[in-house]
């Protein structure tokens, strides 16, 4: 896969030296709806096995990030990294491949979004993990029909992550936060991510919400998903300005001989915040935010099926 004036990227140089892609929105919808024939047309006859859909997923990011990029987070397959495989076999592998389609349909789906640029900027510098995360609230939000857009971090306590439009309230400010999949558990690990989210990041006068997401392991003990529930519900009781906490996590399992992707939480919402306690603040209806995809959603499932018209 070699790097060509097609491929490469513009770059910009900062003060340290390192480069980073010029995000453009208009260029990365434009390179995906004029690819789109490109890759039905070579990969239509396929089984549409994940192996097409991570070909077609590779093709494109290397086209927006540039071959250095897929070459060190990807192809390298760094073993602390989100992309690492740590122990080389089937399942890590279909892991993998997993993630990085689900990055390829972020970017097709999320491209339109205000202020997008700077999570991309932020993949593109090597930061991904944290950013995937914030991509997949995103998509949390769109399958419940719920709009926000992406925030520019500026100065202390406006630097959240998103503004979302409460289904039935005001305007929320919230934030992400991840707990790294290499990590160990902590409950005073959990503690200072909800206070760094609370005291650097969220507003003081307005609706805050967080986002909080944990590997999956964590969730799948029962010990350990009950101690960050604690954790979150007292951490609700002494900040007023907090009108929920959901933790979620991204679980990716072999099932016979598939490979089963899918979402899973809990909303904790706040009946004592500073704000009007008789609006519903939820955003999933107080239930579990489980997986389901937008019906706007492309996937690249959808892509290899395209039927091209002249």
């Amino acid at each position: 896969m070699a790097e060509t004036r097609d491929t490469k990227p513009l770059f910009y140089k900062t003060e340290h030296g390192y480069q980073k892609p010029i995000v453009n929105v208009e260029r990365l919808k434009e390179m995906v709806h004029k690819d789109l024939k490109k890759f039905a047309d070579e990969y239509l006859d396929g089984d549409l096995e994940g192996g097409e859909q991570y070909l077609v997923a590779v093709t494109l990011l290397e086209r927006y990030f540039g071959f250095k990029w897929i070459e060190k987070h990807i192809l390298d397959e760094p073993p602390n990294g989100f992309f690492g495989r740590g122990v080389a076999d089937e399942i890590n592998d279909g892991i993998v491949m997993r993630k990085v389609i689900n990055l390829a349909e972020f970017l097709i789906n999320l491209a339109p979004q205000k202020n997008i640029d700077t999570i991309l900027h932020m993949i593109a510098s090597g930061e991904i993990e944290s950013n995937y995360a914030e991509l997949e609230v995103a998509k949390f939000l769109m399958t419940r029909n719920v709009s926000f857009h992406f925030v520019t971090p500026t100065v202390k306590g406006e630097s959240f992550d998103l503004l979302i439009d409460a289904p039935f309230a005001s305007q929320v400010c919230a934030d992400t936060k991840c707990k790294l999949e290499a990590g160990e558990f902590s409950a005073k690990g959990i503690l200072h991510s909800l206070k760094q989210a609370t005291k650097r990041n969220l507003p003081k006068d307005r609706p805050g919400t967080i986002f909080l997401k944990i590997p999956q392991e964590w969730q799948s003990s029962s010990s350990i998903w009950a101690e960050t529930q604690d954790v979150c519900r007292e951490f609700l009781k002494q900040h007023l300005r907090l009108v929920s906490i959901t933790i979620f996590a991204s679980h990716m399992l072999p099932v016979g001989d598939f490979l089963r992707f899918w979402f899973t939480g809990v909303e904790i919402t706040s009946h004592i915040h500073r704000f009007n306690t008789n609006l519903n603040w939820k955003f999933f209806d107080g239930g579990s935010p489980q997986n389901s995809t937008p019906a706007s959603w492309i996937t690249l499932e959808d892509i290899l099926k395209y039927q091209p018209t002249d």
